[in-house]
């Protein structure tokens, strides 16, 4: 595990990990956006994106410094992501809805 990934593991459950985003959780991260943009006003794009379309966004996020990409994962499920977008776009935070939830959890924060 890297020195950036965090735990958290309630009893019986297999813990979550938060850590550097990587290539392979592209595919993850595109179905949690384009469940988010089906189901909800949570964000303002309104057509469902592929993972070719998104490896450009991917690939601006560095490894180190302010503009990174986070997921959080419990075991080889990609459950969420974190996202400081370094072309001054927002801050984006998504997850997947959880067996109790009807809905995925998302917040942007724009920049002034």
């Amino acid at each position: 595990m890297s020195r950036d990934a965090q735990t958290s593991s309630p009893a019986g459950l297999e813990p979550v990990t938060v850590e550097p985003g990587r290539e392979d959780d592209l595919p993850a991260i595109v179905d949690i956006l384009n469940y988010t943009i089906m189901n909800s006003n949570a964000t303002l794009d309104t057509q469902p994106v592929s993972v070719a379309g998104r490896r450009e966004w991917f690939e601006r996020f560095s490894t180190v410094g302010p503009y990174r990409l986070f997921v959080a994962r419990r075991g080889s499920q990609v459950l969420g992501y974190a996202a400081a977008d370094p072309t001054g776009g927002s801050t984006k935070v998504s997850g997947r809805p959880s067996k109790s939830a009807s809905h995925s959890t998302s917040r942007a924060v724009a920049r002034a």
